[in-house]
Order: C-alpha cells, then structure tokens, then sequence
C-alpha cells in the first residue's frame, strides 16, 4: 500500500457516519456497496478537496463517476499533473 492509498482509506475511515467496514474495502471496489450514498459522496469529496488542496470539477461530482477508491486516486492523481 503506498502513501497515496493509506491517505485515501485514513480520509475515508475519519468521515461521520461512514460506515467502519468502508476502510477495508479494495481499492476498485464500488463504494456504494459498503454504504456511501450521495450525502457522504460529496462530503467526502470537500474533504479531499481540502487535504489534496484540489477543486473537484462539477462534471465529477456524481457517484457515478467516483465510485472507488482508485477512481478517486486517478482523479487526485490527474490534478497534481494540472498543478
């Protein structure tokens, strides 16, 4: 696991109400099945938008587009390029 992965699943694992099994889950497993829904979507969105010092586009806010982990790293990972 490198250091990319362990802040996605300790910022996962932090989030209030999230459910405590998410932070066991692979890295391209759909979230929605571990109990994210749209509210802890978005607030876990701002999170890292604060801790990656990033602005996630309107276009990516949609569960559906960000359902995993390594979705998330992908799109973390595009914007440090941009930057």
């Amino acid at each position: 696991m490198d250091d990319r992965e362990q802040e996605l699943r300790k910022l996962l694992a932090q989030l209030p109400g999230g459910p405590s099994r998410m932070k066991d889950a692979g890295m391209d497993v759909d979230l929605r099945s571990y109990g994210m829904d749209s509210l802890l979507f978005i607030h876990f969105a701002v999170v890292l938008e604060e801790h990656f010092s990033i602005e996630v586009s309107p276009e990516f806010l949609d569960i559906d587009k960000l359902y995993s982990l390594q979705k998330w790293r992908e799109y973390i990972d595009s914007q440090d390029l941009v930057c």
